[in-house]
């Protein structure tokens, strides 16, 4: 019935994904503890206990809550974040987006219903540090900007 020359048609190519397309997932409903090291993008829609290091792009869905440091050249968030957020390249708080504790950026977007409470740190282009795969190499205390003598808090 099959013969040699359809079962040769039936060969899936294996699909190749690059780096770029590739997005590491913490699923609604799980739970992690600890330090997350990744080079790839990451999509948080469950809970993080813990540093998070990426290399490439953090996504924190309006279902994903996070507690700790979150370290990323791009960090877009919808849900919750408690904890210092250092923003290499850029950082976009959603409309749902909540952000309690200092972030330092190159750059900010806020939709309108976005939410930061904590001091908010400019840096400048040259004075940017790419994440590393070790935690331990970044002071993650926090510098506030002064502002007419004064530390400014903002609040959206």
């Amino acid at each position: 019935m099959f013969s040699k020359l359809d079962k040769q048609k039936s060969k899936v190519s294996p699909v190749k994904n690059t780096e770029a397309e590739q997005v590491n997932l913490i699923s609604e409903n799980t739970k992690i503890e600890g330090t997350l090291n990744t080079e790839g993008n990451i999509r948080i829609s469950g809970y993080v206990k813990g540093d998070i290091v990426c290399t490439g792009k953090v996504m924190v869905s309006s279902t994903g809550r996070v507690e700790g440091t979150v370290n990323s050249e791009i960090i877009e968030n919808a849900g919750k974040i408690v904890g210092t957020v250092i923003a290499n390249n850029r950082l976009k708080v959603n409309h749902s987006g909540k952000i309690n504790g200092d972030i330092k950026i190159q750059e900010l977007e806020i939709e309108k219903g976005g939410v930061i409470n904590g001091n908010i740190e400019m840096q400048q282009t040259d004075k940017r540090s790419k994440p590393s795969k070790n935690l331990n190499s970044y002071n993650t205390s926090t510098n506030t900007n002064n502002y007419n003598g004064g530390t400014e808090h903002i609040n959206f």
